[in-house]
């Protein structure tokens, strides 16, 4: 029996009543991040372009210090929970009993050596604990979400994602606008934070009392295993993604990462739709491979790169316009560089489809050497040129780093793993075909028509290529 365009969606949406509930996830995940962007005009235009530098640098150390003091305990609650369901209250229990005592010893030491750690992150002593309190507070949201998610409780993990957001959102407002009204850094940074520590500490005691195990060899072993080494990959990541604010903040200006900070908030919207396709894709996937149904498989990924290929050109088209419309004129310089994070944006998701792959194969291992490496190549081509070319630079590198990331995950699977589910002729033109628009676009940057009308055409080619393309493959993929 063949399959066509028309089974692979039957068969996608037939998969029982996980994917339906992965859907409803990925609703909920967008009314989450709909709060998030809706901040991004309004805190752009509550603080200067250095206050909203200076947060985002302060949000990227709380990015840091999740993983630092959760220890990616959060990444093995899925497969924990496959492992002892029987226990699984308990196990999650021990899991946030070892990392809340783990954390009060990291906080007394780092304020035992407060100085230090002042001095090197430049921030006081006040905001240096709220740091400290938020980023673990974080990390046990993300530690329920995991167990949500991985039982399909879509709506307790929207409902506790969105009061977490919409109450950072509007105390942050609330304090900008009353009490700091002359310190808005500390307005934001207070009320995002102060929440967050609310409800993660009612998740403590919640956890806690629910498993009332608090010391498991056995659990903290398996969590310690699993967890700890994601901890360089995890940070690699975070280093790719936010070691340009960084250095643009102490290179450049507090004002120059401002203006950076907003337009990759911009341009990585696209990030947010591939975290909540994941949620969907990655199940489905996953049961396929175990079936052996490499076929559907391989024409799938095949539909799935060309509508990405599409949604990013579409978002590209119109993204300097996006800028003007969430952002006051003194963020407008950044319009310059807002294509080339689409396209970063379009990479990740590119090179996280081969990710996909390892994980599936057992094959973690590959996947922090990739990251590292990528990382490495943003910071030094930062250090190299972001002073003398400026901010627009750091757009570039990010491409760059990202496209490294792309070879090696696809020489990995498609060499090392030997897997082939991933049509690499497809692959390979859809990220040329993005990147050869994305120069149109960058020429013509300030004529809007001239982009409606060229991403009308590369849509209309997309899907007649595609369409012709399926059609001939036909006889390879069956059901």
């Amino acid at each position: 029996m063949k399959t066509g365009l028309s089974d692979i969606f039957r068969k996608f949406f037939s998969n029982s009543g996980i994917v339906k509930k992965g859907i409803l996830s990925l609703i909920g995940t967008f009314l989450i991040k709909a709060v998030n962007l809706i901040s991004i005009p309004v805190f752009s235009r509550l603080m200067s372009t250095d206050e909203y530098g200076d947060i985002s640098i302060f949000m990227t150390y709380v990015s840091i210090f999740v993983v630092l003091l959760g220890l990616d305990f959060d990444g093995a609650v899925s497969r924990g929970c496959l492992d002892f369901k029987d226990r699984k209250n308990q196990f999650l229990s021990v899991g946030v009993a070892f990392t809340g005592f783990y954390t009060l010893i990291i906080i007394c030491f780092i304020n035992l050596f407060h100085s230090f750690f002042c001095k090197l992150l430049s921030i006081d002593w006040f905001q240096l604990n709220v740091l400290l309190l938020y980023s673990y507070a974080s990390f046990l949201i993300s530690y329920i979400s995991a167990e949500y998610i991985f039982y399909f409780n879509y709506k307790m993990n929207t409902l506790l994602s969105m009061v977490v957001a919409l109450c950072n959102f509007g105390v942050s407002v609330l304090l900008i606008k009353s009490i700091y009204s002359d310190n808005r850094f500390l307005g934001r940074m207070l009320g995002a934070s102060m929440p967050t520590i609310l409800i993660a500490a009612g998740v403590f005691i919640y956890l806690l009392n629910r498993g009332r195990d608090f010391c498991h060899k056995k659990y903290v072993c398996y969590f310690m295993k699993l967890g700890i080494p994601v901890v360089p990959h995890s940070l690699a990541h975070l280093v790719l993604s936010n070691s340009d604010k960084v250095m643009i903040s102490s290179i450049i200006s507090s004002g120059a990462n401002g203006i950076y900070s907003l337009v990759y908030n911009v341009g990585w919207m696209l990030a947010v739709l591939t975290e909540a396709l994941n949620n969907v894709w990655i199940p489905w996937m996953f049961r396929k491979m175990e079936a052996g149904d490499t076929g559907l498989l391989r024409k799938a990924f095949s539909i799935y790169m060309a509508g990405f290929a599409v949604i990013t050109i579409c978002l590209e088209a119109v993204s300097p316009e996006i800028v003007m419309l969430i952002s006051p004129s003194g963020y407008w310089d950044g319009i310059r560089i807002v294509i080339w994070i689409v396209f970063s944006s379009f990479l990740s998701f590119m090179y996280i489809l081969y990710v996909n792959l390892e994980f599936y194969e057992k094959k973690t291992f590959l996947i922090p050497v990739g990251t590292v490496m990528a990382a490495a190549i943003n910071i030094i081509l930062n250090v190299c040129f972001l002073k003398e070319y400026g901010y627009e630079f750091a757009a570039i590198s990010t491409v760059l780093s990202y496209f490294a990331l792309v070879v090696f995950h696809m020489c990995m699977v498609v060499f090392v793993l030997r897997k082939k589910i991933i049509h690499s002729g497809l692959f390979i033109f859809f990220i040329a075909f993005v990147l050869g628009i994305s120069l149109v676009f960058q020429v013509f940057l300030d004529k809007l028509l001239v982009r409606i009308l060229v991403m009308a055409a590369s849509v209309l080619l997309i899907g007649f290529g595609s369409l012709i393309s399926f059609k001939r493959l036909k006889d390879i993929n069956k059901s």
